[in-house]
């Protein structure tokens, strides 16, 4: 039975699952002729002979992390993610749970893996604690564990040849551990992989060769060949060439033979034994070595010239399963180097999907540039198109756009949407137009079938006119920010857009807008309900504050009850509300609520909204009526990531960030619930598109993780009949109806402004080309007149002031010249004094300091160059105490020079070293007396000083050699004199004298 609000789980089961996340490191298993993966909340079995799938969910509902097979493949791990998440153990084929292993991680596991005698398991989790365990995981105890690195680790393996030891790797590194005993007992110790003079690297890709080494792949398509954790030798081709243009992604031994598989799409072989005996000296650093054989995955599907492997699964009998990263699984001949196609899928996430308002056919749109039509009844794929910029979303047009229900809008990150039409062998292009300057986010046709709206990155949202004819271009509104969120309301009336925590209404555009000279559209933004949420929110907030007041006077009074006399009671009373005014002054404000709306969706009378809460209340899902104030649907939990209506209006569906999937007639009563996709949390996907099927027999859902789910609703009937009839009636593929446009060129916009200003430029040269004609026109007859003034009698001639027409028109020229240079300096003032500050505070910080900068001569023959130092400026103190330093050492030569003729006295030697000392501690100590800080020279010169001043009195008051005391001298004399004589007596024959 299904919990209280909810509808039973088996409202919805799997129906096939279209989707691989393919950027997954070590996801691909082999058991007999059964490929393994996991994506989102299941584990996948594919029968590589007769295409079939099965599933196994997750044991808690959460996504799976990692699989691991048993080497006798009669188990299997499953490591999940989630909040403290199980590891679980199945017997295969029968897929009993065996064994449930707790607390080796908590949030995710990241990779597992069996050692060669099946008796332990190791597992590695990802953040917070990148903990690696080591399993004794038949009796579901742990033997060992320890901190793997502190970033993501990839995989783990034991060693098949060395017992005891294991091997990590991830980002930015490789891990060798061993299992030491000690005197504390059993201990797993790393040791760090050590690059030394070779870049660091992350390594997806290791295998331990019988040597004892290992071999690792390279970011940068090179091989490390590593024993211990130092690096032997890096492995290249022949003449410095990289053994993969790319990153080499996964290694394996095959028949002994090394098999790599890296970014360029190639499968290669290499000779094992040559690897294991390479050899490198000081003048060839790197060992050279040819592939075996090379095989090129590459254009293996129609469309792709790209590939990228990604996973290689070696078999006894074989065959290989190839993972390629760029949209497929391949089972590959070892001998033939033939491959056959098990599976094709979008590479990387999934970004939009729709489905056909006539039949069992769905389109998505990817990362990858694809946009892929499925006829997701029988799981399979029907058509691929590919363009040159990453598909973001999608939309199947009604039939009131379409009766035939075939047309396909789709938008792209270089701001371009594209209308195509599904036909029976492919989809055709039917119109393209660059509307946008970025990423296209939302994609809408109108209910009525006139307009497609579309969101964009640029802040803009772009309305075109839908006809049989194709797309007309109509112009934009721009926005604050990006949509987060679009709807048609009101029966197309109305456009809701949600601009980060606004929400707003735009009326559309008729067919007659004047866009000649620009596609922006005078409309008008109205409120469409935010500020009645925000207001909402705040009374609630300040119910809130009231209801814990009212909660805090309520103990106060029980623990201080009122006595019976009023006036203590007034008092009492008094101190209380003193005591809630100071708290409620120590509180302060109350913040106002801050959200974002994640999803919009259409309503009769209105629409709703999926509210995400920053800060100030729960997230959850509101209604909006046209005309009323905004009313909670659900609220609690995860927020919701999608919003949707069923064709019928009989279901309603929404998709969560943690990756679940809701279905209910009205999504405020009781929903079934199901989680199939990765949450946010794991880092795996959540931006979840979530579908119903014309009929309302199926759910899709799609993730951008690249996971891909159809549902069967258990109380519908498919209608069969009506999308078989779609799929039969669907004609042939025609020629594009129209040349694409070019993702680089300008958008729309953007080329009508960039042509009405080449219109002005070129007016403006036209313009100053005729002016130019003009005066040189002017100046050819004045030099004509000029020449034939000179040509005449000299009584005749005119002077050459009479052809001065003004005579003050160059002083007023001169004139407006200044004013215009004084006014523009004027306008300029503020920006130049700014600039001067600036420069000024530059050279005071980085220039005026240095006495040197640092400079370099290069010698133009040798090539060789030398630097110079970088060298400070000394500070006034130092240069103060400098010069009193020079100042004393001149007046002490001065001093020495006169007195050379004489001995100095042994007082004045005494007192000459005191002297110089308290000279230099003067000296040191100048910038002191100067309230300035000393630097760490001056404070080791007075120290030192200091300290020969503290020696040299030391040594003025020590006495000469022979000196005594004259009192000493006097009681010693009076001791003799006056004590007797103690002698001992030792005689043996003492006599008394």
């Amino acid at each position: 039975a299904a919990p209280a609000g909810e509808l039973p789980p088996e409202l919805c089961t799997l129906h096939a699952s279209l989707g691989v996340p393919s950027a997954r490191v070590d996801n691909l298993l082999r058991l007999g002729s059964v490929a393994v993966y996991a994506a989102g909340s299941r584990v996948h079995f594919l029968d590589t002979q007769s295409g079939d799938v099965s599933y196994l969910p997750s044991l808690s509902g959460c996504a799976v992390g990692a699989i691991g097979a048993h080497p006798s493949g009669a188990y299997l791990c499953v490591a999940e993610t989630g909040c403290s998440p199980l590891c679980c153990v199945y017997e295969y084929p029968s897929l009993r749970l065996y064994r449930v292993l707790r607390g080796g991680t908590e949030r995710a596991y990241s990779a597992c893996s069996f050692d060669p005698a099946g008796a332990r398991l190791a597992t590695v989790g990802s953040s917070p604690d990148f903990m690696l365990t080591v399993w004794d995981w038949k009796t579901e105890k742990i033997e060992l564990r320890s901190k793997a690195f502190s970033q993501e680790v990839y995989r783990v393996t034991f060693s098949p040849h060395v017992d005891g030891s294991l091997v990590t790797s991830g980002t930015g590194h490789i891990r060798f551990w061993r299992m030491a005993s000690t005197f504390t007992g059993l201990k797993l110790q790393g040791a760090i992989g050590k690059f030394g003079t070779v870049a660091l690297s992350d390594i997806s890709g290791y295998v331990e060769l019988p040597s004892g080494k290992v071999l690792s792949g390279t970011d940068w398509g090179n091989l490390l060949l590593w024993n211990g954790n130092l690096i032997e030798c890096e492995v290249c081709r022949e003449g410095g060439l990289p053994c993969h243009e790319g990153s080499i992604n996964c290694l394996a031994i095959d028949a002994g033979r090394i098999v790599s598989g890296g970014d360029d799409g190639q499968i290669c072989y290499w000779d094992l034994s040559a690897v294991e005996a390479a050899e490198v000296t000081e003048e060839e650093p790197t060992f050279q070595l040819l592939p075996l054989a090379t095989l090129s995955l590459a254009a293996r599907e129609e469309g792709r010239a790209v590939a990228k492997v990604q996973s290689i699964v070696t078999g006894g009998d074989g065959k290989w399963l190839v993972q390629d990263a760029a949209g497929a699984l391949y089972e590959v001949d070892a001998t033939s180097w033939d491959s056959r196609t098990l599976r094709l899928f979008h590479a990387g996430g999934i970004t939009g999907l729709d489905v056909s308002p006539a039949g069992h056919i769905a389109v998505t749109s990817g990362a990858d540039g694809s946009v892929r039509a499925w006829d997701f009844a029988r799981g399979a794929l029907l058509h691929t198109s590919r363009f040159g910029a990453a598909a973001s979303a999608c939309a199947w047009a009604s039939t009131a756009v379409d009766p035939t229900g075939r047309t396909i809008g789709v938008g792209f990150a270089d701001g371009t949407i594209r209308v195509l039409e599904c036909c029976a062998d492919g989809l055709r292009l039917v119109s393209a137009l660059k509307t946008h300057a970025a990423r296209v986010r939302h994609l809408l046709f109108s209910p009525d079938g006139r307009l497609l709206a579309t969101g964009a990155d640029d802040d803009t949202v772009f309305f075109v006119s839908v006809r049989k004819s194709g797309c007309a271009p109509l112009g934009f509104v721009q926005l604050a920010g990006a949509p987060s969120a679009m709807c048609w309301a009101d029966e197309s009336a109305r456009l809701v857009v949600a601009c980060e925590d606004e929400l707003l209404r735009i009326t559309p555009p008729g067919e007659n807008v004047d866009n000649q000279v620009s596609y922006r559209l005078p409309l008008e933004l109205k409120q469409a309900g935010s500020e009645a949420l925000r207001a909402a929110l705040m009374g609630r907030l300040r119910a809130e504050r009231e209801r814990e007041l009212s909660a805090a006077r309520a103990r106060w009074l029980e623990d201080h009850p009122l006595p019976d006399d009023p006036i203590e009671a007034a008092d009492m009373e008094a101190a209380r509300a003193e005591a809630e005014r100071a708290e409620e002054e120590a509180r302060g404000p109350i913040p106002p609520p801050q959200f974002t709306v994640r999803a919009l969706a259409a309503r009769a009378g209105g629409f709703d909204a999926a509210i995400e809460m920053v800060s100030g209340g729960e997230s959850g899902l509101w209604h909006f009526p046209l005309a009323a104030t905004p009313e909670p649907l659900r609220e609690g939990g995860p927020a919701n990531c999608w919003l949707a209506e069923s064709l019928s209006g009989k279901y309603r569906l929404a998709a969560r960030v943690d990756g679940a999937v809701q279905l209910a007639p009205d999504l405020a009563g009781a929903v079934w619930e199901g989680t199939y996709h990765a949450p946010l949390m794991s880092g795996g996907g959540g931006a979840l598109t979530a579908r119903l099927s014309f009929d309302d027999a199926y759910v899709l859902s799609a993730s951008t993780d690249g996971t891909f789910f159809v549902l069967a609703v258990a109380e519908v009937e498919p209608d069969l009949s009506s999308a078989h009839g779609l799929a039969a009636s669907l004609p042939a593929k025609q020629p594009d109806a129209i040349a694409d446009v070019d993702g680089e060129a300008y958008s729309l916009e953007e080329a009508k402004q960039k042509e009405e200003s080449d219109a002005r430029a070129l007016a403006a040269s036209h313009k100053k080309r005729g002016l130019r004609a003009r005066v040189t026109e002017i100046r050819e007859r004045f030099r004509s007149l000029l020449a034939r003034n000179e040509a005449m009698p000299p009584a005749d001639r005119l002077p050459r002031a009479a052809f001065r027409i003004d005579p003050h028109l160059e002083e007023r020229i001169a004139a407006e010249s200044g004013l215009r240079l004084e006014a523009a300096a004027h306008e300029l003032a503020w920006d130049a004094e700014v600039a001067s500050l600036t420069l000024g505070k530059l050279k005071a910080k980085y220039l005026e300091p240095l006495e040197c900068e640092r400079t370099a001569l290069h010698g133009l023959r040798s090539g060789r160059k030398v630097h110079a130092l970088r060298i400070p400026r000394l500070t006034p103190q130092q240069q103060a105490a400098i010069a009193e330093v020079h100042a004393a050492v001149d007046a002490h030569a001065v001093a020495g020079t006169e007195l050379a003729s004489s001995r100095p006295s042994s007082a004045a030697s005494a007192r000459a070293p005191e002297a110089a000392g308290a000279a230099v501690a003067e000296v040191g100590s100048a910038g002191a007396q100067q309230g300035e800080p000393l630097s760490k020279l001056e404070e080791r010169a007075a120290r030192h000083a200091a300290r020969a001043a503290a020696w040299a009195e030391l040594n003025a008051r020590r006495p000469a050699p022979g000196y005594a005391a004259p009192e000493d001298v006097s009681a010693i004399e009076q001791a003799r004199g006056a004590m007797g004589d103690y002698l001992l007596k030792t005689d043996p024959n003492p006599s008394a004298a």
